[in-house]
């Protein structure tokens, strides 16, 4: 389990895209709901 505040590996540079998209969606979301708001990630079969 990786713990709060530690970098993570994120792969190679070809997905930062994809992550900096991802985070816009995250933002649309917190404003949607008004607050804050938890997201789980995990691993496939770890849910």
């Amino acid at each position: 389990m990786i713990g709060r505040g530690k970098p993570v590996d994120a792969d190679a540079l070809e997905r930062a895209r994809m992550l900096e998209d991802h985070l816009e969606l995250l933002f649309a979301v917190n404003q949607a709901r008004g607050g804050p708001f938890f997201v789980r990630y995990a691993s496939p079969g770890e849910l």
